[in-house]
């Protein structure tokens, strides 16, 4: 029997995805265990998984020891402080438990850098798993900031070169920070501990601070919507994971509406539009009015909202009479069995969920991280429309949303791409390419 270790960051999205991962693999009749940085095990257990504790990546190293110290650790004992931080992961332990749970491979997200170099070392087969688009570098395919289609070899060439100078600049700046004692050059110096082959690392792309060339990885994305499926020899394509039957969790007031609107949905043959508004710092905040009162004008149309910490009373009230039902959070996959229409941020996992109902598209780019890179793929494919204006208006919301919801196209599109992601599940893609990929056995 194959046993095998899914090791994550615990991000919401990711964890969501691989619960589904784990899912298809168990039906196969191979057990899954799932680690994860972030403390999940509430959320993996809850929804009859099994979880298994790793020691956690640090990412902010001065946090622990405090600036005094960091400050004279950084400078007089760099090497020092670095085999502090490796024995702090505790690879003894890890390896224990991967020989006490007979795990005979590994699923890593390309992000834990600690964990695939040390795995490396330990000669167990794994894969990279990636929950984005493409990130390599190829003619026909563009960095995930951007927010831009592929347009002349020229132009193409300059906005990688664009892209990489800005990670150059905040790498750069990120070293003066931390006078040159940070998880970068941490890596750096586990990756020659470990004897790891430094010719597979990429930097200045996204994600910071790594990224990997000649390691076998599978994206959890949906090829169809690729502005080249040909990126890379290594990269394979799992299609979209969406675990249907996690548990999500509402309020008594949400239920409560949630029977209302739907009756009255059906009854008067109304629009349901759920629009989920970014709460990811650092993302485009500035939008939210132009989204309500845009919603509060549509006709025909009944509307979700989730707003997370913007949320109050006083502004639900200001809108319920418009049709427009706010909350701080709601359980996303509930709403999107019954809506016409997401507008959503760009974030990869909605998007994937969306393909999974069928849901057309407006995407207000939080410009966070890959949220442009989402959107301008999605405008490409025709599943959806996007804007990448941090000053989005209430007439430019207006103008999309009545665009997808008059012109079949978009459903078109999007059912297109739902009916390639059953054909993919149907045949085992996900199943498939893992035992290829790890030579495993059923």
């Amino acid at each position: 029997m194959n046993n095998i270790l899914i090791i994550h960051s615990g991000l919401q999205g990711i964890t969501n995805a691989c619960l589904e991962v784990a899912r298809c693999l168990e039906q196969k009749n191979w057990t899954v265990y799932t680690a994860t940085m972030k403390d999940q095990r509430k959320t993996i257990e809850s929804n009859a998984f099994s979880y298994i504790e790793l020691q956690k990546i640090q990412i902010n190293y001065h946090k622990d020891v405090g600036l005094s110290n960091f400050i004279k650790q950084a400078v007089i004992s760099k090497n020092k402080f670095y085999e502090s931080i490796y024995n702090n992961l505790q690879f003894d332990k890890f390896e224990k438990i991967l020989k006490s749970y007979n795990i005979n491979a590994l699923l890593i997200d390309m992000e834990l850098h600690e964990y695939i170099m040390y795995s490396s070392k330990l000669k167990i087969p794994f894969i990279l798993v990636n929950q984005w688009f493409s990130i390599w570098e190829s003619p026909r395919n563009l960095p995930l900031q951007s927010c831009v289609s592929p347009s002349s070899t020229l132009e193409n060439k300059l906005v990688w070169k664009l892209s990489s100078l800005q990670c150059f600049l905040k790498t750069a700046g990120h070293h003066i920070k931390t006078l040159g004692a940070n998880r970068r050059n941490f890596i750096k110096y586990l990756a020659n501990r470990v004897q790891f082959d430094m010719s597979t690392l990429q930097s200045y792309r996204f994600p910071l601070p790594f990224s990997y060339n000649g390691i076998q990885t599978i994206s959890l994305t949906h090829p169809q919507l690729e502005f080249s499926e040909n990126t890379t020899e290594t990269l394979s394509y799992a299609y979209p994971m969406v675990f249907e039957k996690r548990i999500e969790l509402e309020t008594d007031q949400f239920t409560k509406d949630f029977t209302a609107i739907i009756k009255e949905k059906e009854k008067n043959k109304l629009t349901l539009i759920v629009a989920t508004y970014t709460t990811m710092k650092g993302a485009n905040q500035k939008g939210l009015p132009s989204v309500l009162n845009a919603l509060a004008e549509l006709n025909q149309s009944i509307s979700i909202v989730s707003i997370g910490s913007h949320y109050s009373n006083k502004l639900r009230k200001e809108y319920l009479d418009k049709g427009v039902y706010i909350y701080s959070s709601i359980p996303q996959l509930k709403v999107l069995k019954h809506a016409d229409l997401s507008i959503n941020h760009g974030g990869i996992h909605t998007i994937n969920e969306c393909i999974h109902y069928e849901v057309p598209m407006v995407i207000l780019s939080g410009a966070k991280h890959d949220q442009n890179g989402c959107a301008i793929r999605v405008l490409e494919f025709g599943c959806g429309l996007t804007s990448c204006n941090k000053n989005y208006s209430k007439q430019d919301i207006l103008t999309k949303v009545n665009q997808v919801l008059i012109d079949p196209s978009f459903k078109s599109k999007i059912t297109e791409l739902n009916k390639s992601l059953q054909n993919a599940k149907e045949k085992e893609v996900l199943e498939k390419l893992i035992q290829k990929l790890l030579s495993l056995q059923e």
